[in-house]
């Protein structure tokens, strides 16, 4: 699963931005919010404020209140607003150390690519590969 960032006005095959490997919730909200649904591994232009919106998202999966929640409430959290999705090669679907780790690298991704992006002359891809 791939970030890309490329020019909108030279054509260029892009620059690598982010990177995760079996992190089938992101994936599967790439897919059911940017993608129309449609998971045939095509590259997907994603507006600012989609990946506004999955950092929001991210965020309040990490950490919703602010406080240590005991991690029967951060998995609910975690299910209702960001859930898993089975599949082949997508990796697991339990609510563990694995699936936190990918939200926090989601969430450094997100904000890195915010801050090193300018929305008038670049645009950033979704592309997954199975």
């Amino acid at each position: 699963m791939f970030l890309f960032k490329r020019s909108k006005k030279i054509e260029s095959e892009g620059q690598e931005v982010g990177y995760w490997r079996k992190a089938n919730h992101i994936h599967a909200w790439f897919v059911n919010k940017c993608q129309d649904g449609i998971d045939e591994c095509q590259e997907t232009v994603i507006p600012k404020e989609k990946l506004e919106e999955l950092l929001d998202t991210c965020k309040k999966v990490a950490d919703p209140t602010g406080a240590s929640l005991p991690m029967a409430i951060r998995e609910s959290i975690a299910e209702s607003l960001l859930p898993t999705q089975e599949g082949f090669f997508f990796g697991g679907t339990d609510y563990d150390e694995g699936y936190f780790h990918d939200i926090k690298d989601t969430i450094e991704i997100i904000e890195r690519v915010l801050g090193e992006t300018d929305f008038d002359v670049e645009e950033v891809i979704y592309q997954s590969s199975w």
